[in-house]
Formats: C-alpha cells, sequence, structure tokens
C-alpha cells in the first residue's frame, strides 16, 4: 500500500483546506454560521506521544444563543482513477449535533446529481453511522437515486475513536465503491450513470446543528462538540488490496438501500 497524500497537520489549515462560511441554512434549515475562525477549526496535540496532530472541528452553541461551526474542504482530491481515503475519527453525539465526514467534486459541480460521498454521518446523538451515495433529490422523483445504511457503531464519541474509509475501484459508471468501518466492510455500491469522475471529489469535515434530520433539535446553551480528526491520508489501496480481498471484501458487505 503506498500513501500519496497525507494530510500533514504540521501545516497550516489554510494550506490544506478550504473553508466554507456564512449561515443562511445551508439547504436543510441548519442553524450555525461557518466561520474560518481559530475557535471553530484548529489543531491540537493528541495525548499519545507520537507527536501526530488531531484536527478539531468545534461547534459552538454560545450563550446568547448563537451557533458557530467549521466547515473545511480538503484542496487535494482523490486524485486517482482509484483509492482508499481513510482517517481515524471522534465523533461529538448531542442533541441537535450532525458531524460528517464526506465528499463532494471540486467546485463548480451539480449537486445533487454530480454525485455525494457519506464516509462518516450520524446526528441527534444516535450511535449509528450513516453511510451514503447520492445523485438526487429527497423525493419521490429520485427515490432510487441514493444509497444508504445506517450501521450501528458503538463508542463512536469515544476516544481512541474508530478507523473510517471509503474505497473506490473505479471512476465510471458502474465501478465499485465501499465504505469500511475499522478495517471491515459495510457498505457497498456502485458508480451511477452521470456522476462525476471520482478523482474530482473533495473531502469535507463540518458539523451542521439542527437541521431537516433532527427538526426542533439544538444543543444546550452554552455548550461545545468537537469532531476530531486523525492520520488523514489517501492510499492507491484499500484494506487488504485489490483483486480477490476487494471482491471478498464487497461480497461480505450489505447494500445501500434506497430511500
Amino acid at each position: 500500500m503506498t500513501t500519496y497524500w497525507r494530510c500533514d497537520l504540521s501545516r497550516p489549515l489554510a494550506e490544506l483546506f478550504t473553508y466554507d462560511l456564512g449561515a443562511g441554512g445551508w439547504g436543510n434549515n441548519e442553524a450555525q454560521e461557518y466561520t474560518d475562525s481559530p475557535e471553530n477549526a484548529f489543531v491540537r496535540l493528541d495525548g499519545d506521544g507520537d507527536g501526530e496532530g488531531v484536527l478539531v472541528v468545534r461547534a459552538c452553541a454560545r450563550p446568547d444563543g448563537k451557533v458557530t461551526s467549521a466547515r473545511l474542504i480538503s484542496r487535494q482530491t482523490l486524485e486517482r482513477p482509484r483509492g482508499y481515503v481513510s482517517a481515524r475519527i471522534v465523533v461529538p453525539l448531542a442533541p441537535g449535533i450532525w458531524p460528517a465526514f464526506w465528499a463532494l467534486p471540486k467546485k463548480p459541480f451539480s449537486w445533487p446529481y454530480d454525485g455525494e460521498v457519506d464516509i462518516v454521518e450520524t446526528w441527534n446523538a444516535l450511535e449509528h453511522n450513516g453511510t451514503s451515495f447520492h445523485n438526487g433529490h429527497y423525493d419521490g422523483k429520485d427515490w432510487d437515486k441514493h444509497r444508504v445504511l445506517k450501521t450501528p457503531t458503538a463508542n463512536m464519541d469515544r476516544k481512541p475513536g474508530h478507523w473510517y474509509g471509503f474505497a473506490w475501484e473505479g471512476d465510471s459508471e458502474g465501478a465499485r465503491l465501499l465504505w469500511f468501518t475499522d478495517g471491515c466492510p459495510t457498505m457497498r455500491a456502485t458508480v451511477p450513470a452521470g456522476t462525476r469522475s471520482m478523482r474530482d471529489f473533495q473531502v469535507i469535515m463540518n458539523i451542521a446543528v439542527g437541521g431537516n434530520v433532527q427538526p426542533g433539535k439544538l444543543p444546550p446553551f452554552p455548550s461545545e462538540h468537537d469532531l476530531e480528526i486523525q492520520d488523514l491520508a489517501m492510499t492507491d489501496e484499500p484494506p487488504g488490496g485489490w483483486g480477490k480481498p476487494f471482491d471478498d471484501a464487497w461480497a461480505a458487505a450489505k447494500d445501500g438501500n434506497t430511500m
């Protein structure tokens, strides 16, 4: 396995990521304002002595009722026609909190038809991980343009966290896509027709607050909620490699469901 990109947290975050900024609900009636403040995204030294940093995305519910957070987009794309992206992640679990580790095509893009990959997603303190591939709207007409799976995942909010990964075997229609937790395959899907090349996708890390998936839910005020990311990297193959190991992992995974 060869690592072709690693998130080097000794560099300034602005060299590694761009920031989506602003409020306005983000299409989901979300409550947070995304900022580029070091209060909402920063690097912290870890406690295991290996010298690696921890990327922290923090949602802040302030005493005045305002909510701030961060949404970081990797400058690095998936880049290659096939590969694997992974990270060790601790998610916050709390009412109204919606953390995610996911990917969209490089801007400009046409959402949702160019595709969306969700690698880690949970909300409202639920201990399950939501994986998905979307290339349609959430309506009856596009019911078959989604592949989703909720996998019970214990201790999502406890250190040292879980390893989450996503493998793409190719970027043309029908290529196999496979999601992993702690090296074990969870969900499988294939690249739909008409979506952007997987090599154009960029990794996104954010915490949304409130929103349509958890209507009426907000965290306590004041409070802080941290999404912690370590060892974010892209490699040329998934756990075990391609060929028969990938075939076996594919056979062990579950099909994503339609919506």
